[in-house]
């Protein structure tokens, strides 16, 4: 039978990846593309989409971070501190919501230049 902690940390290697892997080509996309982009719309519109990004590319790099922490305070709890265990929760959410904030951006930067916002 597996581990859930083993279990757990796998799936969230795999998402972080993801989201790195999403935002990071995303960006290169449009900077590979800059120069016919910028015959069909503004500088600022190229800009604010690969600004959105980049911040995806550092939400993701945030979500690792919150999740090297998370597994700390877990590993914490298994030798015997209690109160780490509502620390690596903590960790825990605040990795979702940087993770949400990371496809958040996927979704948007395309939308900004679709859109041309």
């Amino acid at each position: 039978m597996a581990d859930y902690r083993e279990v757990s940390q796998e799936y969230a290697q795999g998402a972080i990846k993801a989201a790195l892997w999403a935002n990071g080509g995303m960006a290169f996309a449009i900077l590979s593309q800059l120069s016919s982009l910028s015959e069909f719309m503004g500088p600022e519109t190229v800009a604010t989409a690969s600004l959105i990004g980049c911040v995806g590319v550092l939400a993701g790099l945030i979500t690792w971070l919150l999740a090297f922490f998370s597994t700390r305070y877990v590993d914490r709890t298994i030798q015997g501190e209690e109160e780490s265990f509502e620390v690596a929760n903590r960790f825990m959410l605040c990795g979702v919501a940087a993770f949400a904030c990371s496809l958040l951006c996927f979704i948007i930067a395309p939308i900004v230049i679709l859109f041309g916002i």
